[in-house]
């Protein structure tokens, strides 16, 4: 929970939420949840957060070295929700497959969902 936090007047005040506690001269008029977040910018959290339009480019800093994560071993029993999470990315054109050589590789850490899905 983030507070937003102003001024106080003059006489001294307590947090709140922590009866006792100084709020060392400022107060929290309201807070702001999750939920009010996801509200008040619906906009923003639509969709899968893919940019629209053109490829973009990341630049990077002229020092920046290039990574090559080993593949990690994915679980028998989770291969194949891993391998339809890939090929689901890869349709909705989040990622694509590389054939050619790159320098950057990033392993994935695949997390299991409740329902079995990664």
């Amino acid at each position: 929970m983030v507070g937003i936090l102003t001024k106080n007047s003059p006489e001294k005040s307590y947090a709140p939420h922590m009866p006792g506690v100084p709020s060392l001269g400022l107060n929290i008029d309201r807070c702001i949840t999750k939920e009010y977040v996801l509200s008040e910018f619906k906009d923003v959290f639509k969709g899968i957060g893919k940019l629209p339009g053109v490829k973009y480019h990341i630049e990077l800093k002229p020092e920046a070295q290039p990574v090559q994560h080993p593949p990690r071993t994915v679980p028998k029993k989770t291969k194949e929700a891993y391998k339809d999470e890939l090929e689901r990315l890869c349709s909705l054109g989040i990622i694509e497959q590389v054939a050619e050589h790159t320098d950057w590789i990033n392993s994935i850490v695949p997390v299991a969902k409740p329902d079995g899905s990664i």
